[in-house]
């Protein structure tokens, strides 16, 4: 099987095994381990195994065992492994996340007897197809990340680098890296365009995928860089920059227009041109051209000779010597007076002042500038605008609570340019500018479309302000929220651009608002937004208004969770895989009432089904119903008589046969059905009710209602059969004949017990009616109103029955709807159901997560 290890962004992992394997008799045994260890995991939170093919005789167990320590600091232990350890018990492990951690699978298939006919042996799949995965593990894991040049060394086993600037990136045509031994470093890299809620999947760094990679033109980007040792050395080894090539605008510092993408400012572009060879750019990961050429354009240089030298740029003529230090760079002609690596110019025989750089270029302007006012500075105008308009809004703006919302990437329309699905993503509190103070009143308007309250109206947002907000990146768009507290008005935003009045420069944003509506292509992604706008507009909208029984209307018709194709299970947890599914059609008349049953007799006593959904909380004031289906086995097999079979054709009397355990054993609180020495009794907290002295067959099919009415302090049980004949099946102990014989048929039946025949079981037979024929009921008047509040889980424990359609409702069936219930294999009140298990099949998946629209 391939093995892929995924760490993704947001500090979890998955660890997937592909492929498939056969397990047969003769090879039983499937063991595998992950390629090397992994240093960073703090907590292992799922498993999962594709197993096809298991049967209650031939099944697989799964077992790992792992290490994450040393006897010391420098040398792996001798035998660090612990013990063999059940696979489920994978999320309980604890790890010592600076340890690397070691992980090895053992897979075993197992084949009970008996070895006949009856339990024929057949091969077991681990995965379905050579391209699945089969097994997946996932969890958490610690990651170092920085913003500026670091180093590996020694065990580090990776650093992501994630540049603070946002850009727009048009085109990417090259890389260039920066380091002491670019040989030596594995890159990749990823992108994010939604602010960091979805990344692209990491890529190898180099140029043939950098300039292949399609950007968004119309929206901001930020790259990370997942950067390790290919061979790790206790030598250090210094990253100082990655730096891209293309075209690019950085947001960051007001769009200026750059070629180069690195965390240093951009600077030498076009003075130097190859050394020893010709020029070149590190696109193929090494340190520019031919790995022995300086890259142009760019203030940092690497030529790597044959002996490794690192060079930079000297002071004079620009010819490649050996710098002081790599990034201590002089000041020159060739930088312009720019030097994006000058960590110290004082030290690097330069003539620059003390204060650097940036010291040099303010006492330059200093002397070179007039006392005297130049009107035909722009840049002073538009200072003092932008200090008047933030003056302005200082003053008289309105606070207001400011919704800002994302295109989702799923909802982009290429064809028309439009978005059509939105995630609000933040909200914080705003200084807005209405002109003049005038809102809209709620008189009607009239258009040539429609007939609204109002058309629309503007308000001006500062960009100082709407960046010290939302940051660089963020600009006010179509469908943000603002809700102005003082007037209790909240409002869409239908429209925004830049305003430019003063020296063609922009300073607000005029805003378009329209009143607000709530809109199903919003999805709320900021628990503090969707928290106020859900108290703002409760009880407002038709769908708050007559929202419950609109659902009501919509669920008799569409949408039934008993008719979803599921990729996984919403009703049963666990069952257990000792469980018997028989797929068998049981009909009443024209009514086909159910498919298939469970078959518990070999996981007697054990848990049987564990279920997902709880009923936790019965309210003084509730109501439950509650009905299954079930039939007691017997041991008779036609294809092999035996005379013990006639020893166990009635019910045995000294066995709890569960029916259903929705108790609270050490609170003593819920309830729990069952039947024992002919009395089915139903218990709910510490009362008890029952049908006594009820003489019901093997082989037989029942039905039980439970009817729980607190509201009319009454319990009413009932137990059912179909309106159908059935057969008696005689077996003789000595000579194996076998005579059939109708119920019905009391002469035949006494004659042929006297010829010491005995009876085996009996066999239902096809019927017309669609009634039900009532066995017996007991009903309770004025009972003691019940409440309880637990934690325990819905599950039925093994009997020696067969069992199915379970279902538990939240309100009583009434005597002229028991019949109709009974025939439904799917129910149609869908919001009466806490629980409905048809002991069907699902068709079980991969349950791929839309991570950006659900």
């Amino acid at each position: 099987m391939d093995y892929i290890l995924n760490k993704k962004f947001d500090g979890t992992f998955s660890m997937n095994f592909i492929g498939y394997y056969i397990l047969t008799q003769e090879n039983n045994t499937l063991y595998l381990k992950i390629p090397e260890p992994i240093t960073g995991i703090k907590s292992i939170l799922s498993v999962n195994v594709v197993i096809t093919g298991e049967k209650e005789w031939q099944y697989v167990k799964a077992f790992f065992r792992y290490q994450n320590k040393y006897d010391n600091d420098l040398d792996e232990c001798g035998d660090c492994w612990s013990e063999m350890i059940p696979l489920s018990g994978i999320t309980s492990i604890s790890t010592i996340v600076d340890r690397p951690f070691d992980l090895e699978l053992y897979f075993f298939r197992i084949d009970d007897p008996p070895f006949d006919a009856q339990h024929p042996r057949t091969p077991i799949y681990i995965g379905t197809d050579e391209f699945s995965n089969a097994i997946t593990i996932e969890g958490e894991y610690e990651f170092n990340w920085t913003d500026g040049p670091f180093t590996l060394v020694g065990d580090i086993d990776e650093i992501v680098f994630s540049p603070a600037d946002i850009y727009k990136i048009f085109s990417v045509s090259d890389f260039m890296i920066r380091a002491d031994d670019v040989s030596n470093l594995e890159l990749h890299y990823r992108v994010t365009q939604d602010n960091g809620r979805t990344y692209s999947m990491w890529e190898p760094l180099n140029k043939a995928n950098i300039s292949t990679y399609k950007f968004n033109t119309l929206r901001f980007a930020k790259l990370q860089y997942k950067v390790k040792l290919i061979y790790p050395s206790d030598i250090p080894n210094n990253i100082y920059d990655i730096i891209l090539i293309g075209d690019f605008q950085n947001v960051s510092a007001n769009y200026l227009k750059t070629n180069r993408y690195g965390i240093r400012q951009d600077c030498i572009t076009e003075y130097i041109n190859g050394l020893n060879g010709s020029s070149g750019t590190s696109g193929d990961g090494g340190s520019g051209g031919d790995g022995n050429n300086v890259g142009s354009g760019s203030c940092s240089f690497n030529v790597e000779n044959q002996t490794g030298t690192t060079y930079g740029i000297a002071p004079g003529n620009g010819t490649p010597t050996r710098a002081m230090n790599d990034l201590q760079l002089n000041m020159n002609f060739w930088s312009a007076g720019l030097s994006c690596y000058s960590s110290d110019p004082n030290n690097s025989n330069g003539t620059i002042p003390s204060g650097g750089v940036t010291a040099s270029m303010t006492a330059e302007n200093q002397a070179n500038s007039s006392t005297l006012w130049n009107p035909y500075d722009i840049t002073q105008i538009m200072s003092y605008a932008n200090m008047l308009a933030n003056q302005m809004n200082s003053i008289f703006a309105w606070e207001v609570d400011y919704h800002l919302t994302d295109p989702d990437s799923n909802g982009i329309d290429f064809i028309l340019h439009e978005y059509q699905l939105y995630n609000i993503i933040d909200m914080k509190k705003l200084r807005v500018l209405v002109p003049d103070n005038k809102f809209p009143d709620n008189t009607v308007k009239f258009n040539q479309f429609s007939l609204d309250l109002f058309d629309t109206f503007e308000i001006h947002v500062l960009k100082d302000e709407f960046k010290r907000q939302f940051g660089i990146d963020k600009r006010p768009s179509e469908n943000d929220i603002i809700f102005f507290c003082p007037i209790n008005r909240m409002f869409y935003v239908k429209h925004s651009q830049v305003f430019r009045d003063v020296m063609n420069a922009g300073y607000y944003y005029k805003v378009i608002l329209e009143k607000y509506e709530q809109k199903a292509n919003i999805r709320n992604l900021n628990e503090e937004s969707k928290a106020l706008i859900d108290s703002l507009t409760r009880n407002t909208t038709a769908e708050d208004l007559f929202g419950v029984e609109k659902t009501n209307e919509e669920n008799k018709i569409a949408n039934l969770e008993q008719f979803k194709p599921f990729t996984f299970d919403p009703m049963r947890y666990v069952i257990n895989n000792k469980v018997i599914r028989v797929e068998q059609d049981i009909y009443n008349g024209g009514f086909d009432v159910s498919k298939s049953h469970y078959d518990f007799k070999d996981v007697i006593d054990k848990t049987a089904v564990l279920y997902k959904k709880v009923d936790n909380n019965l309210l003084e004031s509730s109501n439950r119903s509650i009905i299954c289906w079930f039939n007691f086995n017997n041991t008779w097999n036609a294809d092999r008589p035996v005379k013990q079979a006639a020893e166990n054709y009635n019910v045995d009397q000294n066995k709890n046969f569960w029916l259903l355990d929705n108790y609270d054993e050490t609170n003593q609180k819920g309830y729990r059905l069952w039947y024992f020495k002919k009395n089915i009794n139903f218990q709910l907290n510490d009362q008890l009710y029952r049908i006594e002295s009820i003489d019901l067959l093997t082989n037989i099919w029942y039905s039980i209602v439970i009817n729980l009415e607190q509201r009319q302090k009454t319990v009413n049980m009932k137990v059912y059969t179909r309106d159908n004949d059935y057969n008696i099946i005689f077996f003789h102990p000595d000579t194996y004949e076998k005579r059939v014989i109708s119920w019905t048929d009391t002469n035949e039946y006494t004659s042929l017990i006297s010829a010491g025949y005995k009876p085996v079981t009996n066999e239902e037979l096809p019927n017309n009616s669609n009634e039900y024929i009532g066995v017996k009921e007991s009903n309770y008047e004025n009972t003691y109103v019940q409440s309880f509040e637990h934690n325990a889980d819905i599950i039925i424990k093994g009997s020696n029955i067969k069992y199915t359609n379970l279902r538990i409702l939240n309100d009583v069936i009434s005597n002229g709807e028991i019949f109709n219930v009974l025939n439904q294999f799917y129910i149609d009140n869908s919001e009466k159901i806490i629980l409905v298990d048809n002991a069907d099949r699902n068709i079980y998946t991969e349950n791929y997560i839309n991570k950006n629209w659900t």
